[in-house]
Formats: C-alpha cells, structure tokens, sequence
C-alpha cells in the first residue's frame, strides 16, 4: 500500500511538474505573442506617422506653390492695372490738350493768353484733369 502511496504522490508530482512546465511554456508564448503585437501596433502607428508626415509636407508644398502663384499673379494684377492707369491718364492729358488747344484756335491769341492757357494747362494737369 505504501508503494502504492508512493507511485501515487510521485504521479503527481511529476503531473504537477508538468503542468508547471506547460503553464511556464504558455506563458511564454502569449509573452512572445504580447510582445508580437506590442511591435506590429508599433510599426503600425511608424506607418501611420510617416503617411501622416508626407501628407503634411504635400499639403505644405502645395499651399506653398500656391501662394508662390497668387503672388505672382498679384503682380501680374498690380502691373495691368497700372498700364490701364497710365494709358486713362495719358488720355485723359491728350483730352485736356486737344481741349486747350481747340479753344486757342477758337481765338486771336496774344502771348499774354497764351501764357493763361499754359497756366490753365498746368493746372488742369495738377488737378487730376477734373473740371
């Protein structure tokens, strides 16, 4: 009986020293499996921040060509509005001087009215050619 005893309680041990190793084996897999995933999601949020940075640059890039572009038709704007200025006002001088100049026709004119006209010319002129 005894022996019997005996092969009984070495059974389990041996069944308890197996299942030790078994747990201690199963926990060491779902570490290594823990740790798995732990690097996946890792290299998963390094994929995500590296699309997200290129996403960044391109937006940054575009709004920098962009503003490279409206700026530069800003000035092309700014040059034709000038021109349009410069040719209404040099229209506006040779509408004042053909004015003038008809009304000197119009006259007999002594250096005295002619001297008013160039005065009244002039100051046509200064005023922006508004009557």
């Amino acid at each position: 009986m005894m022996d019997h005893r005996r092969e009984h309680i070495e059974k389990t041990l041996t069944e308890a020293e197996n299942n030790k190793k078994e747990s201690f084996a199963r926990l060491l897999e779902a570490e290594q499996k823990r740790l798995a995933s732990y690097e996946e999601a890792q290299m998963i949020v390094d994929k995500a921040k590296n699309e997200a940075n290129y996403e960044f640059n391109s937006i940054i890039d575009l709004a920098q060509s962009d503003a490279i572009k409206i700026n530069e038709n800003a000035k092309i704007d700014a040059e034709l509005l000038k021109t349009k200025v410069e040719v209404e006002n040099d229209k506006k001088i040779i509408d004042i001087a053909f004015a003038t100049t008809t009304e000197l026709l119009k006259r007999n004119i002594t250096s005295k009215d002619n001297k008013q006209f160039v005065d009244n010319f002039i100051k046509t002129l200064n005023q922006g050619g508004n009557k």
